[in-house]
């Protein structure tokens, strides 16, 4: 990516810290701290990653491409949408800019069948997989713009999809239930370890370095091993990928068993009194009532 390209990703990035801080300023009831925390390390995280040096090694090595990739999809996504941001943000960003959105509340219908559960998870899987299809890697390594698109993509949709993980707000569709939430975090892992299987036993593995379109192998020295860049990418993709869909399935399980096990008892039926069905002279009560 370019200079004008990092120059702009920086640009949004601090407006959107400004903006956020704005709402925090204007809002009537303050935000919890650790949420307001795990937006601005969204923020970080990607600067860290999009304007760093891990971007420079990119269009070389596909294993800092995997790493980028896992932190478009996972990390960041689930720090910026547990934030809950919106309802700050709103508050935060300048009236002309609200103004120009308002438009777009005449199409909330719309919005609803495009943005549903199982539309943003197929359009997350597709796009996943899109963007590792041989030749466009390629032509992403060669072209920064198309590599702009490729980012702006995955991190659009993975926060998307995180959206719904959260149920965070604005609120377009009616609240999935918690065991259906739990299910639908858990499946997202499935296209990314099943993208690191393939590529670490099919074809990508054993050619290479294609990132850098050598017919050789582009290798990595880690101490005294060698192992092919591709090959560790895939790697880290099938053993790292997938991580932080799993353990919010894990947190919203326990969750859901500590809401149940939190449950009032039920009320005592009047029936289930054992005294209640004492026949005299028989069973447990006899002698009660043989003294009367």
């Amino acid at each position: 990516m370019g200079w004008l390209g990092r120059g702009i990703i920086l640009l949004c990035l601090i407006l959107l810290g400004v903006w956020y801080r704005r709402g925090l300023q204007r809002a009537s009831i303050q935000a919890p701290r650790a949420r307001n925390g795990l937006f601005y390390l969204g923020l970080l995280f990607t600067a860290l990653v999009l304007i760093s040096r891990l971007e420079q090694l990119v269009a070389t090595y596909y294993t800092a491409r995997a790493i980028q990739q896992l932190f478009l999809t996972e990390i960041i996504p689930f720090f910026l949408m547990a934030a809950n941001p919106y309802p700050i943000l709103r508050r935060g960003v300048p009236i002309g800019i609200i103004g120009r959105l308002q438009p777009l509340k005449n199409h909330k219908h719309r919005l609803r069948q495009l943005t549903n559960p199982a539309m943003v998870w197929g359009a997350f899987v597709t796009t996943f997989w899109f963007w590792h299809d041989e030749a466009l890697v390629r032509a992403v390594s060669a072209n920064s713009w198309l590599h702009i698109l490729e980012v702006t993509s995955l991190l659009t949709i993975a926060c998307l999809y995180w959206w719904h993980i959260a149920a965070a707000l604005p609120h377009l569709h009616r609240p999935m239930s918690p065991f259906v939430r739990i299910l639908y975090a858990f499946v997202g892992i499935l296209p990314i370890k099943l993208t690191g299987l393939i590529m670490l036993f099919g074809q990508e593995s054993r050619v290479g370095g294609y990132v850098t379109g050598a017919n050789g192998r582009l290798m990595i020295d880690l101490g005294n091993v060698q192992i092919a860049d591709s090959s560790l990418g895939a790697i880290i993709i099938w053993v790292i990928g997938g991580v932080m869909y799993g353990l919010t399935a894990i947190y919203l399980g326990n969750r859901l068993i500590g809401i149940e096990e939190d449950k009032p008892p039920l009320p005592v039926n009047p029936l289930e009194d054992d005294d209640l069905w004492i026949v005299p002279g028989i069973g447990p009560g006899r002698e009660k009532y043989r003294g009367r």
